[in-house]
């Protein structure tokens, strides 16, 4: 239970800085495909990491 707590928190935490640092990263637009896949490996990390700790609280259940 106390690893699906830690998951929810990392994508929070994720969720919550990471906008801002990669809006400044990627405002440049010197590479904007390496931008929309910093973008997108983010949001996929948020969402595996809550899906992960969904997993193992329904499973421990």
């Amino acid at each position: 239970m106390t690893t699906a707590v830690w998951l929810v928190l990392y994508g929070a935490v994720l969720a919550w800085l990471a906008p801002p640092v990669l809006r400044r990263l990627t405002a440049g637009g010197v590479s904007p495909a390496m931008g929309v896949a910093a973008w997108l490996a983010t949001v996929v990390a948020v969402l595996v990491a809550w899906l992960a700790a969904v997993v193992l609280v329904v499973d421990s259940t």
